[in-house]
């Protein structure tokens, strides 16, 4: 483990990035402690879903259901705590420097890098009128580049089922 892990005291879970003697890359894993007479340490899922690995730590949203973590192509990364699943990705344009803020509210804040710019998402859910039909949505909430480069708008949201 080469960051610092996001912990929720709460359920005893803790996130890391860990590169393995095998890997190709950081896994981003999920494990927890339980306490007592007989306290252990177990691996509750690993996942290889962030392209290129990451050299960051992951931040974990405020009512811990999902894990943020910026990979080494350049996105931002919302993953399903209790599951590992993906829940979406977000393009930053550029390669983090460091690890995502996340506010208590939900805005994230992805650390700049080389040819960074600042920007903060959001991570929404919308549901449609019918049952079932609950979307997660990144939209990003804004975004600065730097002079030299104008910003173009694009999509304001990124649409991931």
């Amino acid at each position: 483990m080469a960051n610092t892990p996001a912990v929720d005291l709460g359920t005893g879970k803790f996130y890391f990035t860990f590169y393995g003697p095998s890997s190709q890359a950081a896994d981003l894993v999920a494990m927890k402690y339980t306490g007592g007479d007989n306290p252990s340490i177990t691996r509750e899922w690993s996942t290889d879903a962030l392209p290129g690995g990451t050299a960051s730590s992951p931040d974990l949203s405020k009512d811990g259901k999902t894990v943020y973590a910026t990979d080494n192509n350049g996105s931002l990364w919302a993953v399903d705590a209790e599951t590992g699943d993906t829940r979406w990705s977000y393009d930053i344009g550029f390669n983090s420097a460091g690890s995502a803020s996340t506010s208590d509210d939900g805005l994230i804040i992805p650390a700049g890098g080389d040819k960074g710019h600042l920007l903060a998402v959001r991570d929404e859910e919308i549901t449609p009128n019918s049952p079932g039909n609950a979307k997660t949505f990144c939209n990003w909430a804004f975004r600065r580049r730097p002079p030299a480069t104008p910003a173009t708008p694009s999509s304001a949201r990124v649409r991931t089922d």
